[in-house]
């Protein structure tokens, strides 16, 4: 009876030094100031330094643990250790408790299994399994963790000495919004681009100044530029008679080649022009008195006749 009873004791405490070879340290978030959507990390340091080792295929799945409450992932970690196997636990947990006021709530606890056996494929034993009967393991209890959610926004009220006052905060009041100011910058804007807009037609001759004098050069351009691409003979003659008519028109009769150089001496503006004006005639009188468009375009083609139209209406606009 007495071996029996010292053998018993010995069992016992082989089994309470095995177990005091796991050694396990929890790193907890803060316990409070956690809101609606938040997600919290429990950190869990296992040490074991005998034959037990912790089996990670027991380790909770990621997925709903209470209504209120997902285990987003879980993450293990083998870390050098010198005592014996190290490993760490990473939890995270996502919460939805829509808090109406600050209140206390638990993190539920978590086990983790330890196998006894030697043997290696003990630790991919899936325990969720009918089938198959679990080795023979040590439990450890890792204690749930409380923590404090609080509301989103401020859900407080107001006590009134009139038992009858509605707890609803009244509508604010509007405050009308000066805008004298921005009328006054409104209007002034307003003035500058008309002005601007009437300055630009004058400028260019559009209307309703499109056509008042002095501007032959500038009608001739325009009409130069509405011509066309087809028929190409038909076109430079039709762009060489609106050029002639706005010289016409600026010298105030008939203007021919011969008469140039008093055109010219009556508009000082155009004379930096004189070669080209001279070519243009030249060009004039190979086209409507010799009949040698080809002459004529040699010595000035469309693009240099429409060129010189630009620039005596530019000149024209200067000098207006």
């Amino acid at each position: 009876m007495r071996q029996c009873l010292i053998s018993i004791l010995l069992f016992f405490l082989a089994s309470t030094a095995r177990a005091d070879d796991i050694s396990i340290s929890v790193s907890d978030p803060r316990p409070y100031g956690y809101f609606l959507g938040d997600v919290l990390v429990r950190q869990i340091d296992v040490v074991t330094r005998g034959p037990e080792q912790l089996r990670v295929a027991a380790l909770p799945r990621p997925g709903p643990q209470l209504y209120w409450l997902d285990l987003v992932s879980v993450e293990t970690e083998k870390l050098p250790s010198a005592e014996g196997q190290a490993h760490r636990i990473i939890l995270k947990y996502q919460m939805f408790y829509s808090a109406l006021e600050p209140k206390r709530v638990a993190i539920p606890k978590t086990k983790l299994y330890f196998s006894r056996s030697n043997d290696p494929k003990t630790e991919l034993v899936d325990t969720d399994r009918q089938d198959v009967s679990p080795p023979t393991s040590v439990t450890r209890v890792v204690p749930e963790l409380e923590v404090i959610v609080s509301p989103l926004r401020e859900i407080i009220i107001e006590k009134s000495s009139d038992p009858d006052a509605s707890p609803l905060r009244a509508d604010a009041q509007s405050r009308p919004i000066g805008t004298g100011d921005l009328r006054t910058a409104l209007l002034i804007s307003s003035i500058v681009l008309a002005l601007s807009i009437v300055a630009l037609a004058y400028q260019y001759a559009f209307w309703p100044f499109r056509y008042r004098g002095r501007r032959p050069f500038t009608h001739a351009l325009r009409a130069m530029l509405s011509s066309g691409q087809d028929h190409v003979e038909a076109v430079y003659a039709h762009n060489l008679r609106a050029l002639h008519r706005a010289f016409d028109e600026a010298y105030g009769r008939r203007l021919f080649s011969r008469d140039v150089s008093a055109f010219l001496n009556a508009r000082p503006e155009f004379q930096p022009l004189e070669t080209r004006v001279k070519d243009f005639f030249e060009a004039s009188s190979l086209a409507f008195f010799a009949d040698d468009a080809k002459s004529a375009h040699s010595r000035m083609s469309r693009d240099e006749l429409d060129r010189l139209a630009r620039d005596l209406a530019q000149r024209e606009r200067g000098a207006a």
